[in-house]
């Protein structure tokens, strides 16, 4: 922990920036590392958790948002992929949590507060 202190946490946040920029993708939104297709439902929470812990307002959001609505059942869940599957429990937390996320990245420019510290969906 003290070699963390060392290191300049603005440079942290802008490398992590930089990743997260080479992960985006025009189709899916993110991708779990750069150029991998297809991205499945944990890389787009996995990058627009990122996006929210580092206040990162991404172009990519509206795609994100896409993907997760292409993922959506009949039933009202969620499944990893846009090619199909069976919703679950798991799929579905990943894809609501994401879909909060994108909402209050594009009404703010605050970093938004994780896990504990969030306020619950209406």
């Amino acid at each position: 922990m003290s070699y963390l202190k060392l290191l300049d946490p603005n440079a942290l946040l802008q490398t992590s920036r930089d990743f997260l920029r080479h992960c985006e993708d025009p189709e899916y939104g993110f991708l779990s590392v750069p150029n991998a297709r297809p991205a499945f439902l944990e890389h787009i929470h996995a990058g627009v958790l990122a996006c929210s812990v580092i206040g990162y307002r991404s172009p990519a959001l509206p795609r994100c948002e896409e993907f997760i609505e292409k993922c959506q059942k009949g039933n009202g869940g969620y499944v990893r992929s846009v090619f199909g599957g069976s919703a679950t429990l798991e799929n579905t937390w990943l894809a609501v949590e994401a879909g909060a996320l994108i909402r209050r990245l594009e009404s703010g420019p605050e970093i938004i507060p994780h896990m504990m510290e969030r306020e619950a969906l209406p």
